[in-house]
């Protein structure tokens, strides 16, 4: 997949940029504050519908502007263009969603259309913050690559929504009676298992990449390791009737527990991703450069991941990650993503990319100001004596 131009619109600090993208690589350098991300965040509404950075779009209109739009024209890797746009309306509440010309009437559709990698310092949750952030991950790399896990997820999130109002009414009232919960436990087993066992394959076929995505970057003998905990006690081997009866026998157990809480307490929504390296867990044990370096090998996992399953080449996005990482792994990440396909890629120094870049093909340094393409270059080649 390759991204051949952007026009952007009233969006953050941008007022109108457009961009024809280079098809290796395009780093965006500037000041803090210039408005390079803003530049990723909107290839990311152009593949997913919606923002990497913000928490909803109302925050991503340009200031005095109650609306943007962000179009574009994309080209799969085996040739097939599709103009893709996106616009919002702040005064109504509004957001439209356009592939070639026809308006997708449900955003989940769109997901995987367009498939995109992210890297950005506001990832650094995935290791360090709360179980969910390490869910998001995992959902959002299978719902790039399997339409029926995304359906199977958004319907148990509402499941789990009825589930827990009939739980929660019947804690503040009292009057609770196990039957109400019965059609909703059905619904929750099976979807809950499925969504389990493709979390549970998805780690299995993981973890090989990160080990050799983690030793591309550091080159040393540390071994990275990920450790999928399902809220019900599952084993290598199980079938999908063996984790449904799991969950049924685990509804069973807890149910005095659940009207308790009035919460659901078991499923899905319940599970942990533990991540370690030579056995010691990331959370407790790991060094800010290991959180680093563990982070960029994940993601490198997961771009492998969706290009192998997706047959197409996602887009790489890589927000001021290099100064996230030592000078030896940001080379290394950098010989990574020159051979990865389109990457889009932000820095506050542009002095770097000349020397390491200067064997690659079809790149180019775009310079922005005040939310403003001032320049675009491509730099010529560096000879080496």
């Amino acid at each position: 997949m390759r991204l051949l131009e952007i026009i952007v619109e009233t969006f953050r600090n941008h007022n109108h940029s457009r961009l024809a993208c280079a098809r290796g690589g395009n780093v965006f350098t500037g000041k803090n504050g210039a408005g390079k991300t803003n530049l990723l965040e909107a290839i990311s509404y152009l593949c997913l519908t919606k923002s990497f950075y913000a928490a909803n779009d109302g925050v991503t209109t340009k200031i005095g502007n109650n609306r943007f739009s962000i179009s574009g024209i994309m080209e799969s890797d085996y040739g097939t263009t599709y103009s893709v746009s996106v616009e919002y309306n702040k005064e109504i509440g509004t957001k439209t969603y356009i592939i070639n010309h026809t308006k997708v009437e449900q955003a989940s559709k769109a997901i995987g259309q367009f498939p995109v990698v992210i890297v950005s310092p506001e990832h650094s949750a995935i290791t360090f913050g709360s179980p969910n952030d390490r869910r998001v991950f995992v959902d959002l790399a299978l719902s790039q690559t399997h339409r029926s896990y995304l359906e199977q997820l958004l319907e148990y999130r509402r499941v789990v929504r009825q589930r827990n109002r009939i739980l929660f009414h019947g804690k503040e009232t009292g009057m609770f009676h196990e039957s109400e919960l019965e059609p909703w436990n059905e619904f929750l087993i099976k979807t809950g298992s499925a969504i389990t066992q493709k979390r549970s394959e998805f780690v299995e076929e993981l973890t090989p990449q990160v080990v050799a995505a983690y030793e591309k970057l550091t080159g040393n003998n540390e071994l990275p390791s990920i450790r999928y905990e399902s809220s019900v006690l599952i084993e290598h081997g199980f079938t999908l009737q063996d984790i449904e009866e799991c969950y049924a026998k685990e509804l069973h157990r807890r149910v005095r527990e659940e009207h308790q809480t009035g919460y659901s307490l078991v499923g899905p929504h319940r599970d942990e991703f533990k991540f370690s390296i030579n056995g010691l867990e990331l959370r407790t044990y790991a060094s800010q450069g290991q959180h680093k370096t563990f982070l960029v090998a994940l993601k490198m996992a997961e771009f492998e991941y969706i290009r192998e399953r997706q047959k197409e080449t996602p887009l790489l996005l890589l927000d001021d990650i290099l100064s996230e990482l030592d000078a030896h792994r940001a080379e290394r990440l950098l010989e990574y993503v020159t051979t990865a396909g389109q990457y889009f890629l932000t820095s506050t120094d542009k002095g770097i990319f000349p020397q390491v870049l200067n064997s690659t093909e079809n790149w180019q340094i775009v310079e922005i100001e005040e939310g403003g393409i001032c320049n675009v270059s491509v730099p010529a080649k560096i000879s080496i004596n």
